[in-house]
């Protein structure tokens, strides 16, 4: 007799489950297992080597009488079914990119498992509540000192691993391959390489060389949407920070730079002064404005934006002090500010965003589609042709001044296709990660190796 478990009957205590390498060796001695079989309900990302990892564990569960029903799907299912909606899946896997603001531990600690954000639209989709570890979480955030809020950082780590919140599967190698007779001077990035929009400097750095002034990205990854308040994917944020500046960025060291703010003043652990860059325009020709900076926090703490929680939960005030500074006020001390608020939040045109919900006809401004997107990045939106392309154009007007003429992202979800556009020279980058062994057919291509924290090697 088969018998399906519910989530709570299981001794599991989280349903979250990221790519790393010894799962089946922390699961099964979890699990009470009797004679009559068990079924987990699990549900996974469709990516190639993620799908091959189930089938391996699936066999391994199964000899200890574990049944697993797997449910997969694209990513953007996967933001629709799993996180923001409440889910009744025992097991979720997911892989985790490197996006700028999870270099900063409070990213993982915070979003992936703080109770708070244990509820459709939060990120701990594994719904894992601890009031210890809440506890701590919360103390690193207001920890000024940085060797006293490392070793909180550890504690809450250590927490996680206690109380199995997530279970690790593997780490994996990233490889890219891109066209050297087509593009020059890539740069590689920590956790980016070059065809994924993280922490894009490849995009504003390198330059097309032979025949070509815009250089064709394949990638799997359609966007969900052209509204930057409303965004909850890795990749569609990212391809939505190149037209929307924020404030600080990182470098192709990853480390933290000044970038629409030229530079900010911690003037005590409740107050921070911030200088916003001269020049700068919004891509209809209007100025950027201290006035559109605060606007955008005044605007995320009115609606409460989801992907925004830490702006809203944190940020208590801001002043104008004059045409090119502003005070922001606290409401507790916070010691990720710059490599988080600072990090994520954007300059909206307050020209365009101040009264959408009455313009567009919207209770929330998340419900808009911004079909025409207005920002003052690097990049401006062109056209979006959903499930096959989109294109941007570069802002020449902009302080990085990209080299490229512009941009095609080709949305192309089959690996295999993906490999035959690059083979047949359809496309410049791969916008994805590949197998090694596939890449090293293409002699007429240079291939890009890098781990998720480091570049590893650099072969043609």
């Amino acid at each position: 007799m088969k018998k399906t478990v519910s989530p709570k009957a299981l001794s599991i205590k989280s349903n979250l489950l990221l790519t790393f390498i010894w799962l089946t060796l922390l699961i099964c001695p979890t699990i009470s297992v009797a004679k009559e079989k068990v079924i987990l309900n699990s549900w996974v990302v469709n990516f190639a080597d993620t799908i091959e990892i189930w089938r391996f564990l699936g066999e391994d569960l199964k000899k200890v009488g574990i049944n697993v029903d797997l449910k997969t799907g694209t990513l953007n299912e996967f933001v629709g079914e799993i996180v923001k909606k409440k889910h009744d899946y025992h097991l979720v896997t997911i892989v985790w990119g490197a996006g700028p603001e999870r270099l900063e531990p409070t990213f993982f600690l915070n979003e992936l498992f703080h109770s708070e954000r244990a509820k459709p639209g939060g990120r701990n989709y594994g719904y894992f509540r601890n009031e210890e570890y809440d506890s701590v979480v919360e103390k690193q955030l207001t920890e000024m000192d940085p060797i006293k809020r490392k070793a909180l950082v550890f504690k809450a780590q250590e927490l996680i691993h206690k109380n199995n919140a997530f279970f690790p599967i593997c780490h994996r190698d990233y490889i890219q391959v891109y066209d050297e007779k087509r593009i020059a001077d890539v740069v590689p990035v920590m956790g980016t390489g070059i065809g994924y929009p993280y922490i894009p400097w490849t995009f504003y750095k390198a330059r097309t060389i032979a025949d070509i002034e815009e250089p064709r990205i394949v990638g799997k990854n359609d966007l969900l949407t052209l509204n930057p308040f409303a965004v909850s994917q890795v990749q569609n944020e990212s391809w939505l920070r190149m037209v929307y500046d924020t404030l600080a960025f990182r470098d192709k060291d990853a480390k933290l730079i000044p970038w629409a703010a030229e530079s900010w003043e911690i003037v005590d652990d409740k107050t921070v002064n911030i200088i916003l860059r001269k020049g700068m325009k919004f891509q209809d020709g209007k100025p950027v404005t201290v006035d559109d900076v605060k606007f955008t926090f005044d605007f995320i703490k009115e609606w409460e934006f989801p992907a925004f929680t830490d702006v809203w939960q944190i940020v208590d005030n801001v002043k104008i002090l004059d045409d090119s500074k502003l005070r922001v006020e606290l409401k507790t001390p916070y010691a990720p500010f710059a490599a988080s608020i600072l990090l994520k939040t954007f300059i909206a045109p307050k020209h365009i965003w101040a009264d959408v919900t009455k313009k567009a006809k919207v209770s929330n401004p998340q419900e808009w589609n911004n079909p025409e997107p207005i920002g003052s990045g690097p990049y401006r939106f062109d056209e979006w042709k959903k499930g096959e392309y989109f294109h941007l154009i570069a802002n020449k007007e902009h302080f990085v001044k990209p080299e490229f003429k512009g941009l095609y992202y080709v949305i192309v979800p089959a690996k295999e296709n993906q490999y035959a556009m690059m083979e047949k020279r359809q496309a410049e980058i791969i916008g994805w990660s590949m197998d090694m062994k596939q890449a090293k057919n293409w002699l007429n291509l240079t291939i890009l190796r890098w781990f998720q924290s480091l570049v590893t090697e650099c072969t043609k």
